[in-house]
């Protein structure tokens, strides 16, 4: 080779991959702006759960003790997180908002590295951009909450993203075998026991197993096994030591224990799994409805399966490239209108029905694979990743078995299924077909397409939605808009509610929201004398006795009734379908002075302000 084309030659190879990188890297980028453009200051609701992730850490870092003092189900990591962020950079949604931006790039960054390990860079970057624009900023429903910057539970995205970062810390310890990774993953899945359950049931069987076949492969001595099943538990009684260390010093330590594992008892509390609610979300409410659903749309992705087979198939007979590009054409076409067939009558939001059969049967296909490599160990610890990744993604699942969907609970629990099947879709389907066929391209490109009008379409429902909120409900440093008051009232009756706590309250005086509506007292910086701030169903059922007893020991200067139906969770209306004992105190000791629309009367968002009498 002449030397002008050696160095031509040793240029592209030296700079064409980290320009590619860099073109990646804008990309990603790119969506990531434009959705957190599109979703600006829309991301929390003003009504439902979101108020909470606010006002717990904001009594947190005003020196008040969880479980103590403030009621919480869920572990203690996420919320005293969140209250370290308002003690160093100031209390405000806002800082809370861009620290979970950041952290949405921390996610990013971790699923690049994990599928580019797993797959190529093309997949790498369309797993983050489908993370990005899917699941990262949207809103598909009414409710908002379902991202991750103002999500309705920090404790579910601070768990996805330690089970990413241990994922790959696992990957990272397959290959090197240094002992310090286990202690470091035993510490991250330590710190997701403290957060949400579901996460925590997800990602301690899958990353378990695998520690399990990795003793089983290397053929561990007992000494290793113990080795190294101790770094890990140690690492894993890190984080819990910590903090029942912390809450000793406030509470016995055996009540320390128990508020922090309270949420593993509530399991198999009656109320907390058989509510009307937890059965839509599991898909219990119509099994047979659903389980049809399931496979009716299963049955849709096969045909795409089925296009693409035969696509590569009749692709590798022909032999001129004038009847390959005419035929290419055609299948377009007929990938267009599978794609008609496919969505006709089955909204897009419905299409992660079949994603628990999706993972289970690739965990299922990746076992196999790994008990059928003739034990050669570097086949089965390449393999190994995948069955974790699986497992964790399948588990879950649970949730929403037999209702997955990538909105509301979805935006978490289907997010790793939904990035496992882009996958298989972009990498794992045209590497196959290619063995088969010896073409994989065209295939990989007819994905791509696929991917690529899944994640505009999805962008399209977030932005319309996005597009009707423009009431400025909260401003500056809290700032929060919620829908056109053509659209609902309930900005504009919160917005004059916070306007009469202003005038009616003094700066130290006190009031508990009815039957939910903490963001009230986040916003106007006055607390709520009592630990409770959820009176809802299920709740008052369980805890009603000890909201009484506090509500009568430490009484509130005021009460605020705000509209919230409840009949997802059973009965409709506080002091009208339940808690009849709770609204009779309230309205015996409290008598209103303001009232903005018509609370808890199914006639309209409203907001009564009522002061103690007695």
């Amino acid at each position: 080779m002449p030397p002008i084309l050696s160095m031509l030659e040793n240029l592209r190879s030296r700079f064409i991959p980290k320009i590619s990188d860099v073109v990646n890297m804008i990309i990603l980028f790119g969506i990531g702006i434009y959705m957190a453009c599109i979703s600006w200051q829309k991301w929390a609701d003003i009504t439902i759960d979101f108020g909470v992730e606010l006002y717990v850490p904001w009594q947190l870092a005003k020196g008040k003790v969880l479980y103590r003092d403030i009621w919480q189900l869920y572990g203690p990591f996420s919320q005293y997180f969140n209250s370290l962020i308002f003690r160093i950079f100031g209390v405000g949604l806002m800082n809370l908002a861009l620290f979970n931006i950041i952290l949405i790039v921390v996610i990013a960054y971790f699923l690049y590295r994990i599928f580019l390990e797993l797959s190529d860079t093309l997949t790498a970057v369309c797993v983050v951009a489908f993370f990005l624009s899917v699941f990262a900023f949207p809103q598909y429903v009414g409710c908002a909450n379902y991202n991750y910057v103002c999500p309705y539970s920090h404790e579910l995205t601070h768990g996805t993203l330690f089970s990413f970062v241990s994922i790959y810390i696992f990957m990272r310890f397959i290959k090197t075998r240094k002992p310090i990774l286990l202690f470091l993953i035993g510490m991250l899945i330590g710190t997701v026991l403290l957060t949400k359950a579901e996460v925590f049931f997800a990602i301690f069987p899958a990353v378990g197993i695998g520690m399990i076949c990795i003793m089983i492969i290397n053929k561990a001595s007992i000494y290793k096994i113990i080795k190294m099943a101790s770094l890990f538990i140690i690492g894993f009684s890190v984080p819990v030591i910590l903090f029942l260390i912390y809450f000793s010093y406030h509470m016995p330590f055996l009540s320390a224990l128990t508020e922090i594992m309270q949420q593993y008892r509530m399991i198999s509390e009656k109320m907390m799994t058989s509510q009307k609610f937890i059965m839509w979300v599991l898909g219990l409410d119509r099994p047979a409805f659903n389980l049809k659903m399931l496979l009716i749309i299963a049955g849709k992705y096969l045909w795409i399966f089925i296009l693409f087979f035969f696509s590569s198939f009749l692709l590798s007979r022909l032999k001129t490239q004038n009847l390959k590009k005419m035929t290419m054409g055609l299948i377009i076409l007929a990938l267009a209108a599978l794609l008609h067939f496919i969505t006709k009558n089955t909204s897009w939001l419905d299409m992660g029905r079949p994603l628990p059969v999706i993972t289970f049967l690739l965990g299922i296909y990746i076992f196999i694979a790994m008990l059928s490599s003739n034990n050669i160990p570097q086949k089965v610890r390449g393999l190994l990743p995948f069955l974790v990744l699986a497992i964790f993604s399948f588990t879950l699942l649970f949730k929403i078995i037999l209702n997955a969907h990538v909105y509301h609970y979805g935006f978490v629990l289907a997010m790793p299924a939904s990035l496992l099947l882009i996958m298989l879709l972009l990498y794992q389907m045209p590497n196959f077909l290619g063995r088969l066929f010896g073409d994989r391209n065209f295939i990989r490109i007819m994905s791509l397409s696929l991917v690529v009008t899944i994640m505009i379409t999805h962008i399209g429902l977030s932005k319309r939605l996005y597009n009707l909120k423009t009431f400025m409900f909260s401003s500056g440093i809290d700032a929060i808009k919620t829908w056109d008051a053509r659209i609902s009232p309930q900005g504009l009756c919160g917005r004059l509610a916070l306007e009469r706590i202003e005038k009616i309250m003094g700066k130290n005086e006190t009031f508990v929201a009815f039957p939910e509506g903490a963001l009230y007292n986040y916003l106007a910086r006055r607390d709520n004398p009592t630990p409770y701030y959820d009176f809802k169903p299920v709740p008052v059922e369980i805890w009603g006795n000890l909201y009484f007893a506090s509500l009568k020991k430490f009484p509130p200067d005021y009460v605020l009734l705000v509209e919230r139906d409840t009949s997802d969770c059973g009965p409709r209306y506080f002091g009208h379908d339940y808690a009849f004992e709770l609204y009779s105190w309230i309205k015996d000791d409290y008598k209103i002075l303001s009232q903005e629309g018509s609370p808890l009367s199914g006639s309209g968002y409203g907001v009564a302000i009522a002061k103690r009498i007695r």
